[in-house]
């Protein structure tokens, strides 16, 4: 479970900018700003952390998911190299 949480912090860590500035660009469709625009502006009044708004729902999010995957992952390859009758 550890390891999937960490792959969440990841996942989370590496996804969040990128999904902050697609919903930024998405809102913005239609005004004629770019993807630098929206990152330096969003570098300039929010700094470093405007990035990762909505870090902790997307970790949560991540991390369930993963513990999740994982666990199934495993109890299907256990039952799966069982040996058949």
């Amino acid at each position: 479970m550890l390891s999937a949480m960490a792959c969440g912090l990841a996942a989370t860590l590496v996804g969040s900018p990128i999904d902050v500035l697609k919903s930024r660009m998405m809102a913005n469709r239609g005004t004629g700003r770019g993807l630098v625009d929206i990152v330096k502006s969003t570098a300039l009044h929010e700094g470093i952390g405007g990035f990762y708004k909505g870090f902790a729902p997307n970790f949560l999010r991540m991390s369930g998911w993963n513990i999740v995957f994982f666990v199934t992952y495993e109890k299907i390859k256990a039952a799966a190299s069982l040996p058949r009758e």
